[in-house]
């Protein structure tokens, strides 16, 4: 059984060399003249798999001649050869950080010709994805909590975290960007990627939209402005960077993640900042991120009834004119949202609160950019706890879970939420997530477009310790 050898790079690179001579029979003669390259793909994993443990690499190749060996590598470090078909090896995974990386293949021939493969994406998890788990038979329909009253916040930054030194169990993603190569969605990037089929996503992620570009810009990735500093202290680091613009909701800015595994439920953490002095409107929208379900068919950001996406669930920055310290400038706010399934029947709640998009106080009397606030233009952890609602026989249950954390304080719990109603499949669950978004915040002077950093992502099917940071 071999191990992944590992360098400090996070992409893990798979070439498999390939050649294939005949066993047991004549080889046929080769002919000096022969520039014909072979084929080759990966068959396995499949492109966007989540793989753990032991782990079966297959190829399959081909030639006008004949493939001559095979050969697989990590990283540029000899794993192990097949010179017969099915080229295949085992690997261990057991060890490997978790994380995105790219398989390639190379067949050769006995005339030196090479062919390359097409790149597959994998991620790496501590723990295969489970499926749907078993409904509670006996499920407790509870009217929604009221929330605690929210501290008058102090003018010291968001406390620094000490890393976790081991993984955390149930950990089915995480995005640090450190090792991802600089990325924007301008030119021939700036598009809808939102097919399964997108293969100009970034490693470890699966679609994207930036459509038009906001300000010639998008989703980036790149080095966090400002000396690179990111939450932990650490310099030099970089982040994902979405742009807003000064636009009632023209053009949108999205890096999206879909599993390959349907979650019951999810536990999602993100630290954001704003840039510094960023300015909002008496009263706006701000899309940040949100957890939901997508069909798998379609764009992943076709929304609304007739859309493939459902249900869904985020967090919009936001302000009020409802809620206003006593100079007149609006409080900073957020709006939990929700969208339920099915999409062409249910996708507009009816039932209060998760009827009515409302911007609700953050951190109360306390104006965006004051200290605490999302526009402080410090760093801010976002935990967003998401439980779809179970089945009684032919009942769904309102018993869905939504809880929402800002800087480890609990800002609003549900545990009546129905996102799942009559004419939902049993097992659908979450299986995306997405950062980023379009906005409603017509702002007076500042800069034009605006950027949020988003960093250390993680998704998780059990809480997320407290002091944990992605590799």
């Amino acid at each position: 059984m071999k191990r992944f050898l590992f360098g400090k790079t996070w992409f893990l690179l798979f070439t498999l060399l390939i050649a294939y001579g005949a066993e047991g029979a004549a080889k046929k003669p080769i002919s000096s003249s022969d520039t014909i390259a072979p084929t080759v793909s990966v068959t396995s994993p499949a492109n966007g798999a989540t793989v753990s443990g032991k782990v079966q690499l297959i190829a399959s190749a081909s030639d006008n001649i004949g493939v001559t060996k095979v050969e697989f590598y990590v990283d540029g470090a000899l794993q192990g050869s097949a010179a017969v078909a099915p080229f295949t090896i085992s690997v261990d995974a057991t060890s490997a950080p978790i994380g995105a990386y790219i398989l390639t293949a190379k067949a050769y021939d006995a005339a030196g010709n090479i062919g390359v493969s097409s790149p597959v994406r994998v991620n790496v998890s501590r723990v295969s994805p489970t499926p749907t788990p078993t409904p509670s038979p006996t499920p407790i329909v509870t009217p929604r909590p009221t929330p605690s009253p929210t501290p008058t916040p102090t003018a010291t930054a968001t406390p620094t975290p000490t890393p976790s030194t081991t993984s955390a169990a149930g950990i089915i993603f995480q995005e640090n960007f450190d090792s991802q190569l600089d990325w924007n969605t301008t030119g021939s990037l700036n598009a809808d990627c939102g097919l399964v089929s997108c293969s100009k996503a970034p490693p470890n992620w699966t679609q994207y939209y930036s459509q038009p570009a906001v300000g010639n810009l998008g989703v980036l990735i790149q080095p966090i402005p400002n000396n690179g500093t990111d939450h932990t202290g650490g310099t030099a680091r970089k982040a994902l960077l979405a742009y807003y613009n000064n636009v009632t909701y023209s053009g949108a800015a999205e890096l999206s993640k879909t599993f390959p595994a349907e979650y019951q439920e999810l536990y999602l953490r993100v630290w954001i900042k704003a840039q510094p002095g960023w300015s909002t409107a008496g009263d706006s929208s701000i899309k940040m991120f949100r957890i939901g379900h997508w069909d798998r068919t379609g764009s992943a950001f076709a929304y609304f009834p007739g859309g493939n996406g459902a249900p869904m669930t985020g967090i919009n920055w936001a302000t009020s004119s409802n809620w206003r310290v006593t100079n007149g400038v609006p409080d900073g706010c957020y709006i939990s949202w929700f969208r339920m399934d099915p999409q062409e029947t249910h996708y507009y709640p009816t039932t209060a609160p998760f009827n009515v998009d409302k911007a609700e106080r953050l951190v109360s009397g306390v104006p965006p950019s004051g200290a605490g606030q999302f526009a402080d233009g410090q760093w801010h952890r976002y935990d967003l706890h998401v439980k779809m609602n179970t089945q009684s026989g032919s009942t769904w249950n309102a018993n869905g879970i939504y809880e929402f954390k800002y800087d480890g304080r609990v800002v609003v719990s549900y545990n009546n939420v129905l996102y799942k109603n009559a004419g939902s499949p049993v097992d659908l669950g979450w299986n995306t997530i997405q950062m980023g978004g379009n906005n409603l915040n017509e702002y007076i002077g500042g800069i034009n477009p605006q950027w949020a950093a988003y960093d250390d992502i993680v998704v998780s099917t059990s809480p997320i310790p407290e002091s944990y940071i992605p590799r």
